[in-house]
């Protein structure tokens, strides 16, 4: 097997609060010396070397902001319904791409997409910049951040739980056997919720964060039989239900 020295990057991924530094390393590939970068790029993700996925959230905040610029600038020639399918089609779905990984970042940190969401959505209700604008996001039936990430793990449990996920997903979620019998039946439906050995990225991990979600979801909820039972919820948005179906 040949590789192709200029298509080759590497990356050291370390505790940015680790007391012991890396050293300066290097990977030999034929006559070639390669040496670690900051950060790189794979499955359309952004990745530094401490995994705190700043890198990629300023990727997607460039791009977001040029789709919104473009449209703003034909938005006078467009009506509400057309703005609302450009911004899903070009914005939304950056922030919907694979956002279950930003699960347990900081609030800084999803603070920049939100300020994204709602610039978004001051285009498309024609607001000033310094206008309110939670009352568009109701209408739009628009959720935070937040509880996007939230809505997509939910809905990769679900899947996992009605057996349409692949494996390697279904594997990380178990159903609750209680060890006796208890009176009440709510916990049937339960997922354990295993111990994280790394405070600061074990307990986002899938394997932890879905069961956590799942949870605390409504029983009537759980015990759906399908997606559209989930859709009718008032915690879920038909808009962001279209859009991680799609995916």
């Amino acid at each position: 097997m040949k590789f192709n020295v200029g298509k080759t990057d590497t990356i050291l991924v370390y505790s940015g609060s680790s007391r012991i530094q890396p050293k300066d390393i290097s990977i030999e590939v034929g006559e070639e010396s390669i040496k670690p970068s900051s950060s790189d790029r794979n499955l359309g993700f952004t990745l530094n070397s401490n995994l705190t996925l700043e890198n990629h959230i300023k990727v997607i905040c460039k791009r977001a902001h040029f789709h919104i610029q473009r449209i703003s600038r034909i938005r006078r020639y467009l009506d509400q319904e057309s703005t609302t399918r450009l911004m899903s089609a070009f914005v939304l779905s950056l922030l919907d791409n694979g956002n279950s990984i930003l699960f347990g970042l900081p609030y800084k940190l999803l603070k920049r997409l939100q300020s994204i969401q709602h610039s978004a959505a001051r285009v498309v209700s024609e607001r000033r910049k310094f206008d309110h604008i939670s009352d568009v996001l109701r209408s739009l039936h628009c959720l935070p951040m937040r509880f996007r990430t939230e809505f997509k793990i939910a809905t990769l449990v679900f899947r996992c739980v009605s057996g349409d996920a692949p494996s390697y997903l279904r594997e990380l979620v178990k159903p609750y056997q209680p060890t006796r019998e208890l009176r009440s039946g709510d916990n049937s439906l339960d997922l354990v919720v295993p111990r994280a050995r790394k405070k600061k990225c074990g307990e986002r991990s899938f394997s932890r964060a879905a069961p956590l979600i799942w949870n605390e979801l409504p029983l009537s909820i759980r015990s759906s039989t399908s997606l559209p039972g989930l859709d009718r919820s008032r915690s879920f948005s038909d808009p962001i239900t279209r859009s991680i179906n799609a995916q």
